[in-house]
């Protein structure tokens, strides 16, 4: 409801000098003792992620224009790989050669870079929403919900990030045993692990990049590339549960990353187009929710295939690609009608769905 109230802007800055804060407090965890604090900690960190994103997503289309609304996007997902890869990377080598207590401190002030940046944001667009009647509170984000409720092809759409995220949260528990256990490299997975992750980063940035310039910016186009997305991230994620060949087991995690970013740039760039500005800021939380939320429950069958059901590793990541398909075929379902409401003309979903 914030991100529709007071400036985005502010929210964004706000939310980056907390989580400063929160990570410096992350030195505060010493032993096992101390795991309450690490949850706390975690638990704080995601929350004030929930304030930054929707506001981040909704400031994106008071930036540009609609028709650089899908090149937009995906370069916002193109650094945000990027910085992942880098990160993983810079991370394990602070980690390692200045110790996880620097690593700490950096990542602390990787945040108040960030807030300096946002904070000299300028743009004709519209960095506070506009002020609409509000009943207030409770009664706004019931609001929220029901713009979303009478909208059933938005809502579609802002679901679809959810179901990707039971997916590459299973497989992002999974792949550290994976690593250590199917593909260690002089005995340990960390290399292995570790370019797995930067693979990722590769691909969930490069993929909807490469894919926009056969799709081009309609919004027909966009949703059938959602389809091929789906397919991709759920059969490479079986193809990684199945082969005990590193170099394909590289390829499919490259993949998976690849069907990853282009569910995740193509239907923001649809969300961010077709909702009206008073509301995006509730509509992107409702996404994030759906994601978070799902993406903890794959997170948590990681947890619990591995220790309660004795699953070996791949066997769980093949369950988690068959989920994935399921996934895929609901879409593909519901996709079809999502394409009759959006003119194959349009450059991106800029007229309201309903």
């Amino acid at each position: 409801m914030l991100a529709d109230r007071v400036s985005r802007r502010n929210i964004l800055v706000f939310s980056d000098l907390t989580r400063a804060a929160t990570v410096i407090c992350f030195l505060l965890v010493r032993d096992p003792g101390d795991i309450w604090l690490f949850y706390l900690l975690t638990t704080l960190q995601f929350t004030l992620s929930a304030l930054y994103n929707p506001a981040h997503s909704a400031l994106l289309a008071n930036v540009v224009a609609p028709d650089d609304l899908v090149a937009a996007t995906a370069l916002d997902g193109f650094t945000w790989s990027t910085m992942l890869a880098l990160g993983a990377l810079l991370g394990g080598i602070a980690a390692a050669m200045l110790g996880t207590q620097a690593a700490f401190v950096l990542d602390s002030l990787s945040f108040l870079l960030s807030a300096f940046f946002i904070s000299r944001i300028r743009t004709a667009g519209n960095q506070t929403p506009a002020q609409t009647e509000s009943h207030g509170g409770f009664f706004d984000f019931v609001e929220g919900m029901r713009y979303l409720r009478w909208r059933p092809i938005l809502l579609a759409v802002a679901l679809v990030k959810a179901g990707a995220a039971f997916v590459w949260g299973a497989v992002d528990v999974l792949q550290i045993p994976l690593a250590n256990t199917v593909f260690p490299v002089n005995g340990s997975g960390t290399l292995t692990l570790g370019i797995m992750y930067a693979l990722v980063g590769l691909g969930t940035g490069l993929g909807p990049i490469v894919a926009r310039r056969f799709t081009g910016d309609s919004a027909p186009a966009l949703v059938r590339a959602i389809s091929i997305g789906f397919v991709t991230l759920s059969l490479s994620t079986i193809v990684l549960g199945v082969t005990h060949l590193l170099g394909v087991a590289f390829i499919s995690v490259s993949l998976r990353a690849v069907g990853s970013g282009i569910i995740w740039v193509f239907s923001s760039a649809l969300l961010l187009g077709a909702v009206e500005d008073r509301f995006r800021g509730r509509v992107m939380a409702f996404e994030f929710l759906a994601l978070t939320l799902m993406q903890s429950l794959g997170t948590i069958y990681g947890g619990i295939a591995l220790d309660k059901l004795d699953w070996q590793v791949q066997q769980a990541i093949v369950a988690a690609g068959l989920v994935g398909l399921g996934f895929a075929v609901a879409w593909i379902t519901v996709a079809r009608k999502i394409r009759v409401h959006y003119q194959a003309t349009s450059p991106v979903a800029t007229e309201l769905l309903s």
